[in-house]
């Protein structure tokens, strides 16, 4: 089955939605166990005893466990904020793209998955970017 230029297009942008969204939904999950497990190290603890010591000990590991459940939390909300974030992905043209592996190959670094990124919500209204997987080639001795 032969298909257009613009058909592929799409197959290839609804991949991509569909990508995002499962990496969304995979950081709403990962947010959701960090929170719980932030809320986890935040419990209140029984600091009691007779020796000056004990209690002592206790107290700082109450405290080491308040601030690392507060690390936690806001690794959480890290992540959905990640997780928020519009990006709109859209192919290199074929010229473009062809160039840019080449250039980048004369310097020894293999590139793929080119494509450009849009990023909405931005300070300065859409920034736009060019994603790709880079690597470099190995030389043999």
């Amino acid at each position: 089955m032969i298909i257009g230029k613009k058909e592929q297009e799409r197959l290839e942008r609804e991949q991509c939605a569909q990508i995002s969204l499962l990496c969304r939904q995979k950081l709403m999950g990962y947010a959701e166990s960090f929170e719980e497990l932030g809320k986890s190290f935040r419990q209140e603890i029984q600091i009691t005893g007779e020796d000056r010591q004990n209690i002592l000990e206790k107290c700082m590991l109450w405290q080491s466990r308040q601030i690392m459940g507060d690390h936690l939390q806001e690794v959480a909300r890290i992540m959905e904020r990640v997780a928020g974030e519009e990006l709109g992905y859209c192919p290199l043209e074929e010229k473009k793209r062809k160039s840019l592996v080449q250039a980048l190959k004369s310097e020894g670094i293999i590139a793929r998955d080119l494509c450009y990124v849009e990023k909405d919500g931005s300070s300065s209204g859409t920034e736009a970017g060019i994603s790709m997987t880079l690597s470099t080639e190995k030389k043999a001795l």
